[in-house]
C-alpha cells in the first residue's frame, strides 16, 4: 500500500485562531479549517508504507535550528493566473528555507530525488472554486497589511494526506525535533 506524504511546519493554535480572521468574504472560497492549517515544507507524494516506516524509525530530528516566524501579508496563487489558493505569506523566509535544505538533505540521504523548485514559503487559508475577481481584490486589500504575532518553530511534522468525500484531510505520523 502507499500513502500521500508532505512535511509541514504546524501553527500555534493562537496563530491559527489569528488566521481565522482572515477567512470571511468571496462566497466561492471554501476556507481551510483550523486543524488542517500548517505550512508545507516538501511534498513528497505517494509513498510506500515501508519507506514510511523506515523513515519515521531513522527521522527522529532535523539539523537546523529552531527559529522565530511571522506571517505577514497575503496572496494568491498561481500568480499572474485566475487564483486558485489564497494565502499569507512569511515575512522572514531564511530560516525556513533552511529548514527546508536540512529537511532536503536528509531525504536525499534516504533515497530520494532532490526537489528542484523553490519554495515559496506560505500558509493556505482558502481554495478558490470559482474565481470572482472583485471580492478577490477586496479580500486582498482588506488584509494586505496582515501582521501575525511572532512564534517559535521548533519541530517539523511528517503529514499523511488522506482523500476523503470531504476533501484531504491531515495527519502527523511523526515529529522531528529541530536541532543546532
Amino acid at each position: 500500500m502507499s500513502q500521500r506524504i508532505f512535511f509541514a511546519l504546524p501553527l500555534p493554535d493562537e496563530i491559527i485562531d489569528e488566521i481565522a480572521t482572515l477567512q470571511w468574504g468571496p462566497p466561492a472560497v471554501r476556507w481551510i479549517l483550523p486543524d488542517q492549517i500548517h505550512l508545507t515544507l516538501r511534498f513528497v507524494g505517494v509513498t510506500s508504507d515501508q519507506d514510511v516506516e523506515r523513515w519515521t524509525e531513522r527521522f527522529t530530528t532535523l539539523a537546523t535550528p529552531a527559529f522565530t516566524l511571522q506571517l505577514q501579508g497575503v496572496g494568491f496563487f498561481p500568480p499572474g493566473g485566475r487564483p486558485r489558493a489564497l494565502f499569507t505569506g512569511v515575512r522572514d523566509e531564511a530560516p525556513v528555507q533552511q529548514a527546508r535544505a536540512a529537511l532536503d538533505h536528509r531525504l536525499v540521504a534516504l533515497g530520494m530525488s532532490p526537489v528542484a523548485e523553490r519554495l515559496r514559503p506560505h500558509v493556505t487559508v482558502g481554495r478558490v472554486r470559482r474565481a470572482d475577481d472583485d471580492a478577490i481584490a477586496a479580500w486582498l486589500a482588506g488584509h494586505g497589511l496582515y501582521r501575525s504575532a511572532p512564534f517559535e518553530v521548533g519541530v517539523v511534522h511528517m503529514m499523511r494526506s488522506i482523500q476523503t468525500a470531504a476533501g484531504a484531510e491531515y495527519e502527523t505520523i511523526s515529529t522531528l525535533e529541530l536541532t543546532p
